[in-house]
Order: C-alpha cells, then structure tokens, then sequence
C-alpha cells in the first residue's frame, strides 16, 4: 500500500514537471513579451521576447517591481490599480486588452498592446501579461492618415483652381478688352467686371 501511494506521488510529480517544461516552452517560444508578477507586484519570471523588446536580461528584472517597464505617468494609476485589486478583487483591465506605452531600458517609450490575466496560488494573486509592440501598426496608421490629409488637400486645391481659373479668365479677358476701348463708359463697365471677379477670388482664397 504504502509503495504503491510513492509510485502515485513519484507520477504526479513528474507529471507536474512535465506541465512546468511545456509552459516554460510555450512561453519562451511565444514572439510576445509575456511577463509573470507576484502578489508584491513584482517581476518572478519574463521570456526572451521581453528580454528583447525592454532591453533588459531576466537576472536584471527579477524581483524588480512592474513599474521598471512603464513611463512615469502611468506609475500611479497603476499602483491605484494594484490596490484596488488587492482590497477588493476588481480591476477595471484584468481580462482586457488595452493600449499604452512601455519603458526600455535605454529611457525610450515605445506603443505597446497589453493583455492581463490574474491567478490565484495559496491565496496569493499573481498577475501576468502579454506585450504585443505596435510601432509599425502605429507608424502604417500614421502614414495613412497622412496620405488622406494630402488627398483632402489636393481635392480642396484643385476645387480651388477650378474657382479661381474662371473669373481669372475674365479678368484677363476684361483687361484685354480695356486696352484697345476708347469708349470710357464701357472700360468703366469693364473696369467693374474686373473687380467683381477680383472679390470672387479674394472670397475663393480666404
């Protein structure tokens, strides 16, 4: 009896072995930045693509607290964060993904995606999440935000042309006209047509 609950205790424990190298695998394989914190909010375990993406080695996080890796301003909201889940269990972006910034180890921010999970281990709470860096989805957003203002533009100017060009034409059309009139009356009336079309300008450019 008793040599046969060893054998039971000797199968559960490599089996939990098993299931810590398969996570330790799945994580360290992962192209996302996965992070691991303690009930103290501070850093236990992170994988290469964390090592890679804040520029720091696993021997200089651990036991670091998670504000190592975010810009000042975010610091206190995320301690308020922290405090309202240690008092009552509630967190607004526990389960969400949100937007915000990371902090490298150089002093540069850069965009980042942030999904958080929390878990439970002898009534402790220990977070995790996963960084995705989204500065060349930002960037192709710029730029196309870009590319439609110049469009904008270029359909505004060109609405614009085709305003101007008519009553440019008829101001170059008076004008001609004036040269070669000796009647003062009608370079009067031309005179006027041509600041009639001038205003319509000045109105069009404004």
């Amino acid at each position: 009896m008793m040599s046969r609950t060893i054998i039971e205790c000797e199968r559960a424990q490599e089996a939990l072995r098993e299931n810590e190298e398969r996570f330790r695998s799945v994580v360290e394989s992962a192209a996302d930045a996965i992070v691991l914190a303690d009930h103290r909010d501070r850093i236990i375990s992170w994988n290469g693509a964390a090592c890679r993406l804040f520029g720091y080695s696993v021997e200089e996080v651990e036991g670091k607290p998670l504000t190592l890796l975010m810009p000042a301003r975010y610091r206190e909201a995320h301690q308020q964060g922290i405090e309202r889940l240690r008092t009552n269990g509630r967190s607004r972006l526990i389960g969400k993904t949100i937007e915000l910034h990371g902090l490298k180890k150089d002093g540069s921010e850069f965009p980042l995606e942030l999904s958080l999970a929390t878990w439970k281990s002898k009534d402790r709470v220990f977070y995790s999440g996963i960084i995705r860096d989204i500065t060349e989805r930002k960037q192709a957003q710029e730029r196309l935000i870009q590319t439609e203002k110049l469009a904008s533009l270029g359909t505004l100017v060109s609405g614009m042309a085709h305003e101007i060009n008519n009553p440019a034409q008829g101001i170059l059309a008076m004008a001609e006209l004036i040269q070669g009139e000796d009647d003062q009356a009608k370079v009067r009336e031309y005179a006027r047509d041509i600041v009639s079309y001038s205003k319509h300008i000045a109105t069009v450019v404004r």
